[in-house]
């Protein structure tokens, strides 16, 4: 099963400094942190739709397999993070919607 994962805009350090990006299941609340580096590769801008590739995916969650992002060119899996340090904000986060708000037009 795939579910589609909101980036939001918080950042956790862990503790060896690794900077978490932390991304959202809207539908069930949970929390999920990935090294940010994974969700900084992902750029759109750089696609080439004029050679006729596809934008890049939002991110796809799997229990057992992490976070897939893809394209008709590549795909891009990242696993989880888990580190001690952030556990107790990580049960605090879950269930509190922290996915960047759409500006009204």
């Amino acid at each position: 099963m795939q579910d589609t994962q909101t980036i939001t805009d918080v950042l956790l350090i862990g503790t060896q400094g690794t900077v978490q990006r932390l991304l959202q299941d809207e539908q069930t609340g949970q929390i999920y942190p990935v090294n940010n580096v994974f969700v900084s590769i992902i750029n759109n801008a750089m696609v080439e739709e004029d050679k006729g590739e596809y934008t890049v995916t939002e991110p796809l969650f799997n229990p057992l397999r992490g976070i897939l992002w893809k394209n008709n060119v590549c795909k891009l899996r990242a696993h989880f993070r888990t580190d001690d340090k952030n556990i107790k904000v990580l049960k605090s986060l879950k269930g509190v919607d922290i996915t960047p708000e759409v500006p009204e037009e």
